[in-house]
């Protein structure tokens, strides 16, 4: 091959290598199929607060509206009125706004296209103001959705969206908790089943008892039954169905939940952003659930009714079914609701029928000391006191202090007897509670507080395996 010839090639490759090398690159920054053209609606689909779905020949209409920030609930509307608005689970609207964001118009293919008369109309509505309205038609072509927009542009998709807003489309994107206040929010809750009634409020972690009596609660006790009603789930909505038609006044079971939430509103009072305008307020969301006559015969699904709704479902019954709403259940086990480490002096005095002065004892750095009576309240001094008084005490606290009650009971048992009467105070000499300890007919210890100050009621429990002689010091 000649020198000419030779450079002639080399220039050729170099060239065909440069067209391959633009060919290759033109590929890959080609953008993926559906992102090209305009966007389908006029406005951002993060601002739609509201989503209208008109099925062909339905006398009423689907609505999905945005309550609050992450929180939508959907009704039926008709000449009639709405239903009362049940949550629905955000994530369902938000995969259909997120699918509506991507989707971009391709017009060529569709200029031609005819919309079905059965088509599927959808509107949108934005917090601006601003409204779309879709007709998406039920039958696909060539495997793509033809729609709508605005009455005027046409186009193809791939996205199913018929499929996705009718089967079932957004009465399937309702929760399926039949008390959507449950949650770790709660606050106040009671259930009543016929002649057994029971309420509780929270504080932090502390539970109380508010019904039948006031008295402090075992936190692991409520948290179960608790738990248990926040389990029970929607098996079926009854849509065609009222209150009135299938449900009667002899429920089995009443339940009431209450949560306390923050919520930012702003200066009109309305939910919204932060700003310096904003304020935060407690809001309260309230459940409240009927669950009444058996729904088959075969399992225990029963009928159910949301309280000042005209919702009917059916609903398991199954974690409830074998709840104990006995009272005394779910009252704290310990007799004392001091911390130990807070209890920084304890003052022991005899009942009146058993006779004896009052010992007091102080816990300092070495452990807990012996007070001279006649020294308390003056310069403090302390006897060392023995050995045995000193581990006497702390056993006596650890004792009040524990959840180790056989039994609790509203009225005193068989035989109750005071022996003696205890205080606990803190460490700069205040009282903390006062709890009265004695013995039943069989000689076992039972104790007497008044759980919650101000209460007219006290509570007696009593302990199968405690031995008075070794808890009351008298040396």
């Amino acid at each position: 091959m000649s020198r000419r010839a030779l450079v002639i090639s080399l220039i050729l490759a170099f060239g065909l290598s440069v067209l391959a090398l633009f060919a290759m690159r033109g590929r890959s920054i080609q953008p993926a199929a559906g992102a090209t053209g305009s966007q389908l609606l006029s406005f951002p689909p993060a601002e739609v607060t509201e989503i209208r779905v008109h099925r062909p020949g339905a006398d009423r209409v689907e609505v999905v509206r945005r309550e609050t920030e992450g929180r939508w609930s959907f009704v039926y509307e008709s000449a009639e009125g709405a239903t009362s608005p049940w949550p629905v689970v955000a994530a369902r609207p938000r995969a259909l706004l997120g699918v509506l964001a991507r989707i971009r118009t391709e017009t060529d293919d569709a200029r031609r296209a005819v919309i079905s008369n059965h088509a599927l109309r959808v509107e949108l509505l934005s917090s601006g103001g601003a409204r779309a309205e879709l007709l998406i038609d039920p039958a696909p072509i060539a495997g793509k959705t033809l729609l709508q927009i605005d009455g005027d542009t046409r186009t193809f998709v791939d996205e199913p969206l018929y499929e996705a807003l009718t089967a079932p489309g957004p009465p399937g994107w309702r929760s399926l908790s039949a008390l959507p206040a449950a949650g770790p929010t709660v606050s106040r809750f009671s259930i009543a089943q016929r002649d057994r009634s029971l309420a509780f409020s929270r504080r932090g972690e502390q539970w109380t008892l508010t019904m039948p009596v006031r008295a402090r609660a075992e936190a692991a006790a409520v948290r179960a039954l608790l738990d248990a009603a926040s389990e029970l789930s929607v098996q079926r909505f009854l849509d065609e169905k009222t209150a009135a038609e299938i449900f009667d006044d002899d429920s089995i079971t009443t339940i009431i939940m209450e949560a306390d939430e923050r919520i930012v509103v702003d200066s009109e009072g309305s939910p919204g952003d932060a700003d310096s305008r904003s304020e935060t307020r407690i809001q309260v969301r309230r459940s409240g659930l009927q669950i009444g006559a058996l729904a088959s015969l075969d399992t225990l699904a029963r009928y159910a009714a949301p309280i000042d709704t005209d919702q009917v479902f059916i609903v398991s019954q199954t974690p409830l079914a074998q709840a104990n709403l006995d009272a005394t259940l779910f009252v704290a086990r310990s007799t004392a609701n001091s911390v130990p480490a807070d209890v920084g002096m304890i003052a022991i005095l005899p009942d009146e029928l058993v006779g004896g002065e009052e010992r007091r004892f102080r816990r300092e750095a070495e452990g807990w000391r012996a007070l001279d009576p006649a020294s308390v309240g003056k310069d403090g001094s302390a006897d060392a006191g023995a050995e045995g008084t000193i581990a006497a005490v702390g056993e006596l606290l650890s004792f009040l202090t524990a959840p180790a009650a056989s039994a609790i009971a509203f009225t005193a048992p068989d035989g109750f007897t005071p022996i003696a009467s205890i205080t606990l105070f803190d460490f700069q000499g205040g009282p903390l509670e006062e709890i009265t300890i004695g013995q039943r007919a069989d000689g076992s210890v039972a104790t007497v507080v008044r759980d919650i100050p101000g209460a007219d009621q006290l509570v007696y429990r009593s302990y199968s395996d405690a031995d008075l002689s070794t808890l009351l010091v008298s040396h």
